[in-house]
C-alpha cells in the first residue's frame, strides 16, 4: 500500500529498504554484543585458572564464573593476563 499510495516510488523503496535493514543490523549487533560478552567472561575464566595454577585460590568454578562476570562488566571486557595474575597473587594462599 505504501509503495502504491507514494508518489515517487523510489522513495518508499529507499525507506523501506533503510528501516528493514536497521532493523537486521539492529538485531545483529545485540546478538554480537551477547557473543562478546559469553567470551569474554570465559576468556576471563581461562586466564584466572592458568594464574591460578601456581596458588590453589578460587577452585569454586561457579564462584569463579561470577567474579569474572562481574569483572568483565566493570572492566567492559579489557581483560589481561598480568591483571589476572595479579590478583590471583594476592588471594591468601591455603596451603
Amino acid at each position: 500500500m505504501g509503495y502504491l499510495g507514494a508518489e515517487d516510488a523510489s522513495e518508499y523503496l529507499s525507506d523501506a529498504l533503510t528501516a528493514t535493514l536497521r532493523g537486521i543490523m539492529s538485531s545483529n549487533a545485540n546478538r554480537l554484543n551477547s557473543l562478546l560478552f559469553k567470551s569474554a567472561v570465559e576468556q576471563g575464566i581461562m586466564a584466572h585458572t592458568i594464574a591460578a595454577h601456581f596458588g590453589d585460590a578460587m577452585e569454586d568454578r561457579c564462584a569463579l564464573r561470577e567474579y569474572v562476570t562481574d569483572e568483565v562488566k566493570r572492566i567492559n571486557g579489557q581483560i589481561k593476563f598480568e591483571d589476572a595474575q595479579d590478583i590471583q597473587r594476592m588471594l591468601p594462599d591455603f596451603d
